[in-house]
C-alpha cells in the first residue's frame, strides 16, 4: 500500500519566504556596511599615503641640509585661488648631490653644491583637471581650506655662488620672485612633483629643528558626503594630519 505525500501547507510557505527575505535583507546590509568601510579605508589610506611620500622627501632632503644662519628661508604662496594661500614653501642650501660626491672645505665645512626648494600650490586650471568648483575658501589662519588637491613641488639648483661652491654662501634674494613661481606643468627638469593631492603643508618651526604639518584628504570620502569646494576641510572628520620634526645635520 504506497503512502501519500504530504504537501508543505501555506502556512509553511510563508513563513520559509518570510525567513527567507529577512536573511537575505541581513546579508545585503552586512555586504553593503563591508562595501562602505572599505571604501572608507581604502580612501583614508590613500591620503595617508600622499602625507609619507611628503614626509620621506621632506625629511630626507632637509638631513643633508644647512643649519647655519642665511642658508634657509620660508615664506607663504598664493594666493591662487580667491581667498587664502596656496601653502608654505621652505629653500635651503644642501650638500645634496647625486651628480658628484659630497666635499669638505678647507675649514672643515660640508660644501653646499644645491639650493632645494619646497612649495605647496594650487595648479593650474584646477577646476577642469578634477572636475570641481574651487572658488577659494580662507580658514582662521588665513590659508585656503577648500581644495585637497594641491601639489608639493621639490625643486634643485645650483647654489648661486662663485666656483668652487662657497660654504658660507646664502640664498639667494631673488628666490621667492624667481623659484616661487606657480608652475603650470612638470616639464622642467629640476622640479619634481612630490605629491598631487595634498591639502596643507605648514611650518611651524624653521630649522635647524624644522617642524611641519601636513594635510590630506580623503577625498573618495568626502565627495560621497559634501560637495567638495564649498565646505572648508580642515577640521572634517575626512581629513588626516600628522606632525613631525626634521633636524638638519650640516
Amino acid at each position: 500500500m504506497s503512502r501519500r505525500l504530504r504537501a508543505f501547507s501555506l502556512l509553511e510557505v510563508l513563513f520559509a519566504i518570510s525567513f527567507f527575505s529577512m536573511f537575505s535583507m541581513v546579508l545585503f546590509f552586512a555586504l553593503q556596511n563591508t562595501s562602505k568601510v572599505w571604501q572608507r579605508t581604502s580612501a583614508r589610506d590613500a591620503a595617508l599615503r600622499q602625507i609619507v611620500r611628503a614626509r620621506s622627501f621632506l625629511s630626507r632632503d632637509l638631513q643633508n641640509g644647512s643649519g647655519r644662519p642665511n642658508q634657509s628661508a620660508s615664506t607663504r604662496v598664493g594666493p591662487s585661488l580667491g581667498a587664502g594661500w596656496d601653502g608654505d614653501a621652505l629653500t635651503i642650501l644642501s650638500c645634496e648631490d647625486n651628480a658628484t660626491p659630497w666635499s669638505i672645505s678647507t675649514t672643515g665645512a660640508s660644501v653646499l653644491t644645491r639650493e632645494l626648494t619646497y612649495s605647496l600650490f594650487v595648479p593650474t586650471n584646477v577646476n577642469a583637471r578634477y572636475g570641481g568648483t574651487f572658488p577659494g575658501l580662507s580658514d582662521g589662519a588665513g590659508y585656503e581650506d577648500g581644495c585637497p588637491y594641491k601639489w608639493l613641488i621639490r625643486r634643485i639648483d645650483p647654489v648661486p655662488a662663485p666656483a668652487p661652491p662657497n660654504p658660507e654662501a646664502a640664498v639667494p634674494s631673488n628666490w621667492t620672485t624667481i623659484l616661487l613661481s606657480r608652475p603650470s606643468s612638470m616639464t622642467s627638469t629640476a622640479t619634481t612633483q612630490v605629491v598631487a593631492t595634498l591639502h596643507s603643508f605648514r611650518i611651524l618651526s624653521a630649522g635647524p629643528q624644522w617642524e611641519f604639518e601636513l594635510r590630506a584628504c580623503a577625498v573618495d570620502e568626502a565627495r560621497r558626503k559634501i560637495s567638495l569646494g564649498s565646505s572648508l576641510l580642515g577640521n572634517s572628520p575626512y581629513m588626516l594630519v600628522q606632525r613631525f620634526s626634521v633636524a638638519v645635520h650640516n
